[in-house]
């Protein structure tokens, strides 16, 4: 006869009665779903199972009682003593802080509730609260604090124009921020927690390809939905994660192709440097594959250890090896780009001495730091390339710099990274409203194909869960910008890099699960 024992929630301490025989039961108070991580029983019911169609017979015959059987049954015994003992479930309630700490929680509760009461706006029936998660602290702050920024902008204006529309409702959003510390596994902790605790539908959240890859497989677990808003390497396309930031091939690859056929370095060839992690390293690797299929030559291939500033040997190596002018790509990042354009300059190797310098990693905000520190005449002439940049000269672009400026100060600049974190809340709001409920299955499907005219212009989502969008390379300007000189038509992701042989012919599509994360 199955047990059912008192534990206590662990979003809110409610007591719950648990049956000893499922893994998780939702929380009556809170509605929070409590995961048994250690039930022993579980994992030895199929153990047991195994037993049931052993007969009186066979136990009394000459081989069964030579086997070992007669060790294993004593043994399974002694485990299901030990499980009815109920000592191993960490949610146990068994003491006076416990119910304490419940009512505490609950009259917690209850205040929140009647907050939300007395201060809703009277054009709303309801609300829905979702996830911001980025880092707020540590070496990746100083980038990621910029996207929480325009997340709340979008969430407000959002909320000023009538909130989310679902049903006969309207639904204001609120958000609930956390901070990823600039550390992984921190990302899939707050994950978890958002998720599970929280009970927030969507996340909005990530920077590096690290901090993706550690929330990935929270979300897959979980049937929940992340907006990822960074460019990045691609070779990745989960079913719960939608990607507002450029692939490969919507940024990199046509980027190179700019320098080597249209650039004022054009036939010229291209050395190429970066911080030492991942992005880099598959960008480098599928633009020496372009190259090559297209006539290009490189010469070279540098990394340096995040934080390391020690470039000069690298400048070295490049006036050697490029010794009539060239092409650089650039993905070097943070303080390296200060070191890197400075001995550049020490050197001569300046555009008009015909060195050109292609970057990923560098928007407005990066270009006043370094003509604040090392002078513009050190930048002025380089390229990069983006699908944002903010002198994009649309009505929504206008209205979104000046947006951002009121609410967070004239002197504050706008981005590729922020365009994408704005873009992708209103994504998702669009989603739902199609969906016409918050569930994130449900938003998950009715998200691809939805158009949205974000600062860039038109966008799209894609059966593969990545946007359609522009590139914009732009020139290095005296006024510490970009003055765009190329920009494309509308180009489609591709997740799986058809200039890798790992990744050649692979595509994704998840309106088709039959075909799914990867298929040829």
């Amino acid at each position: 006869m199955r047990r059912n024992v008192p534990y206590k929630c662990i979003n809110c301490g409610a007591p719950i009665q648990w049956d000893r025989s499922s893994d998780h039961i939702k929380c009556d108070f809170c509605g929070t779903v409590n995961y048994l991580e250690n039930n022993n029983y579980l994992k030895i019911k199929s153990f047991i199972s195994s037993f049931k169609n052993l007969s009186w017979q066979n136990l009394k015959t000459k081989d069964l009682k030579k086997s070992n059987l007669f060790f294993v049954i004593p043994l399974v015994f002694l485990l299901i003593l030990f499980i009815s003992s109920d000592k191993t479930n960490q949610f146990k309630v068994d003491n006076e802080d416990l119910k304490n700490e419940y009512k505490n929680n609950e009259n917690l509760k209850i205040r929140n509730k009647k907050k939300h009461q007395t201060q809703k706006d009277p054009i709303f029936d309801d609300w829905v609260t979702v996830g911001i998660l980025h880092s707020l602290s540590g070496t990746m702050a100083i980038s990621e604090s910029t996207l929480v920024d325009v997340e709340k902008m979008a969430i407000a204006e959002i909320n000023e124009s009538g909130g989310v529309k679902v049903g006969d409702k309207k639904y204001k959003i609120e958000y609930i921020i956390e901070d990823g510390k600039s550390d992984w596994p921190t990302f899939a902790k707050k994950s978890k927690s958002l998720i599970d605790f929280d009970g927030v539908p969507v996340v909005f959240g990530g920077w590096t390809s690290a901090s993706r890859k550690a929330m990935l497989p929270v979300f897959e677990s979980r049937n929940s939905l992340l907006f990822y808003p960074i460019v990045y390497e691609g070779q990745e396309c989960s079913k719960n994660i939608f990607y507002t930031g450029a692939t490969p091939n919507q940024q990199a690859v046509p980027a190179a192709e700019f320098m080597f056929r249209d650039s004022p370095a054009a036939g010229k060839p291209f050395y190429l440097v970066g911080s030492d992690y991942i992005f880099p390293r598959v960008v480098n690797t599928i633009t020496k594959n372009h190259l090559k299929k297209i006539g290009g030559k490189v010469v070279g291939e540098d990394y340096l250890p995040l934080g390391n500033t020690e470039v000069a040997p690298i400048i070295s190596k490049i006036k050697k090896t490029l010794p009539n002018g060239g092409v650089i790509i650039n993905t070097l990042n943070g303080n390296q780009l200060i070191s890197f354009f400075q001995q550049l300059r020490d050197r001569d190797l300046t555009t008009s001495n015909g060195y050109y310098v292609m970057n990923y990693s560098i928007t407005e905000e990066e270009i006043t730091v370094l003509s604040n520190l090392i002078g513009n005449q050190s930048i002025k002439g380089h390229y990069a390339a983006w699908n944002y940049m903010q002198n994009i000269n649309t009505s929504a672009s206008r209205k979104f710099v000046s947006n951002f400026k009121k609410r967070y100060g004239s002197d504050r600049l706008v981005t590729d990274p922020q365009e994408s974190a704005y873009n992708m809340v209103y994504l998702w709001k669009k989603g739902v409203e199609k969906a016409n409920t918050f569930v994130p299955a449900e938003v998950r499907k009715a998200l691809v194909g939805i158009r949205f005219n974000a600062p860039q212009g038109s966008i799209q989502i894609m059966p593969n869960h990545h946007i359609k969008q522009k590139l914009r390379i732009g020139k290095i300007n005296q006024q510490s910008g970009f003055t765009i000189v190329r920009e494309t038509s509308q180009i489609s992701p591709k997740t799986w890099s058809q200039k890798l042989p790992s990744s050649k012919g692979y595509t994704c599509d998840w309106t088709d699960l039959q075909k799914g994360r990867r298929y040829r």
